[in-house]
């Protein structure tokens, strides 16, 4: 199931403590900063963040995009750069011709053999509507 909200609304229902608003403050710097590198980009939040859990570790961000012409080969042969890896957990989906809609990306998180064979499926996502 992927629920779409704004930033603004996401953070309105999960940020309600100290730790999830720090947790937040630091995905969102994130994003800023991911979406110097890309042209286009698709994000849905899932994992203890869009819990009830009080104190979750951090936040588990799945992503498709496509990086901008500046950004395409340090994306490609380094992967995408980040400010706080250890507690914006993200998993990315690189491609140059189309980005994936928010149910493409589960679908693909979720059929790939390395998720599968260690027995990670994500049933619950949000998507983030205006990055």
């Amino acid at each position: 199931m992927i629920r779409k909200l704004t930033i603004e609304e996401f953070a309105g229902r999960f940020s309600n403590n100290d730790r999830r608003k720090y947790l937040l403050d630091l995905l969102i710097e994130d994003l800023e900063y991911i979406k110097s590198q890309c042209s286009q980009l698709c994000v849905l939040i899932f994992g203890s963040y869009i819990t009830s859990k009080k104190y979750p570790g951090d936040i588990d961000v799945l992503i498709s995009l496509i990086a901008c012409q500046e950004s395409v080969y340090m994306v490609w042969t380094d992967g995408l750069q980040q400010k706080h890896p250890k507690l914006v957990d993200i998993h990315y989906y690189k491609t140059q011709q189309y980005i994936k809609d928010a149910s493409g990306l589960l679908k693909h998180f979720n059929k790939n053999p390395k998720n599968e064979l260690q027995g990670i499926s994500i049933k619950k996502a949000i998507e983030i509507s205006d990055i």
